[in-house]
């Protein structure tokens, strides 16, 4: 079932929308919100590199670009409706097959298909042949309802089917985006961390005595005799997180932790303990309020960059 939180949340309803061939009918969905920045991320990107079939539903009434199926390390790998929501785009790796207007922000629930057979691409809309291109790239999509650098969809995505067809047999990966997801499928919620990503000083964070240092965009941590921990209160007691944050290491380790106020003295759980540099990911249910990090061990020396916390919404179970 969709958990509802109150102050981040998607927002899952009975939803009433037309089908252009069934009439009107009643369905439970989850519409992401723009506003709250949800989607749903996928555990491993789907990458085709011959043939495939791609089925999904949508319903919007967005007058601008809204992002269906994105990538979140490309620009250039997505399936969006443009032009005031009218049309439907699908760049493969910047080659760009579109179809004519269409009006398909009226709010309607449609049904799409892209399909790609010996390189020649064709987008049907609700059965209709619509567009078609030819491309042979490589296609990849790790997020549905997200562009790489944001651009949130606002209306409903109900169903992604994904068929590698490109083998001696077709692989299918199925993505029920209403009140059942595929149990990889993570709905998160707004970013909770401030200034994560350290761009210009350390605002945001409590620096105990001023210890750590701001340096290139990074939290830098130098060799030194104290252990005083750099930490910001931004979970929420209760809820299901992923911790994600990259790190550098000179020497030693670092330890991740939650604390229930800055100081870390009492009551501190251990979130994970980084021995070698990397991006990192974690994922719990929080304890305590305060994210802290500080030294492992007594020689510990390095970085840490592009910390986030994001609640997550839904899971299935």
């Amino acid at each position: 079932m969709i958990r509802s939180m109150v102050s981040k949340m998607v927002r899952s309803m009975i939803t009433t929308v037309i089908n252009p061939f069934d009439g009107l009918i009643s369905r439970y969905f989850v519409t992401l919100d723009p506003v709250l920045n949800s989607y749903y991320e996928m555990a491993q990107p789907i990458t085709f590199a011959g043939d495939f079939e791609i089925e999904v539903e949508f319903s919007t009434s967005n007058t601008g670009t809204t992002m269906i199926l994105g990538n979140l390390s490309s620009s250039v790998s997505y399936l969006a409706t443009v032009g005031a929501g009218n049309q439907l785009r699908l760049n493969v790796n910047g080659a760009i097959i579109e179809t004519p207007i269409l009006a398909i922000n009226d709010g309607k629930l449609h049904k799409v298909k892209v399909t790609r057979a010996s390189g020649v691409v064709e987008i049907y809309i609700d059965n209709f042949l619509r567009a078609s291109g030819t491309t042979t790239d490589s296609l990849s999509f790790d997020v549905v309802g997200r562009f790489q650098d944001g651009l949130y969809f606002n209306g409903i995505i109900a169903n992604a089917k994904f068929t590698d067809k490109s083998g001696a047999s077709d692989v299918v990966t199925t993505f029920k985006l209403d009140n059942s997801p595929a149990a990889e499928n993570y709905i998160y919620g707004s970013e909770e961390v401030v200034n994560g990503d350290f761009a210009t000083d350390l605002s945001g964070w409590v620096n105990n005595n001023n210890f750590w240092n701001w340096s290139n965009g990074k939290a830098f941590m130098p060799l030194t005799s104290s252990a005083n921990i750099l930490n910001q209160e931004c979970l929420v007691i209760g809820a299901k997180v992923r911790l994600t944050f990259d790190i550098e290491i000179v020497s030693g380790s670092f330890i991740i932790r939650q604390g229930p106020d800055s100081s870390f003295a009492t009551g501190a759980t251990t979130i994970a303990i980084v021995t070698s540099s990397g991006s990192y990911s974690y994922y719990f249910t929080v304890d305590e309020s305060f994210l802290g990090f500080w030294r492992a061990e007594s020689n510990t020396s390095g970085s840490i960059d592009n910390v986030s916390v994001k609640e997550i919404i839904e899971v299935a179970s």
